[in-house]
C-alpha cells in the first residue's frame, strides 16, 4: 500500500454517470466538483513548528473535491488520486436523509 506523509489523502474517485435506477447521465458540465472515497490518510502536519494539526478526513469518508485536485496514480490496477487535505471542499454525510 502507499504510505502517505503530512496531510495527504489517497482517494478512489467515484464515477457517477449511471443513476441507481440504471439511467445513463452524460456529464455535461465538467466544472462540477468530483466525489471520491478516502482510502488512506497521512498523520497530519506541523503548523509553525509548535502545533501538530491532525488530518480531519478519515478513511471511508466520501469527499467532494475540485476537478483538478490531486495527482493521478495507478496502484494495483486502480486509478487513484493523491491530494492535499486542503483540496477537499466537503465531507458528505451519507447517513443523513436528503429531501
Amino acid at each position: 500500500m502507499i504510505r502517505l506523509i503530512k496531510n495527504r489523502l489517497l482517494v478512489k474517485p467515484i464515477i457517477e454517470d449511471i443513476t441507481k435506477t440504471g439511467i445513463y447521465l452524460p456529464i455535461i458540465d465538467e466544472n462540477i466538483p468530483a466525489k471520491g472515497e478516502v482510502l488512506s490518510v497521512g498523520p497530519g502536519q506541523w503548523i509553525n513548528d509548535d502545533y501538530f494539526q491532525k488530518t480531519v478526513v478519515q478513511p471511508g469518508h466520501i469527499i467532494v473535491y475540485g476537478k483538478y485536485a490531486g495527482m493521478p496514480v495507478t496502484h494495483e490496477g486502480q486509478k487513484l488520486l493523491i491530494m492535499n487535505e486542503d483540496d477537499v471542499i466537503a465531507i458528505l454525510d451519507m447517513d443523513s436523509k436528503q429531501e
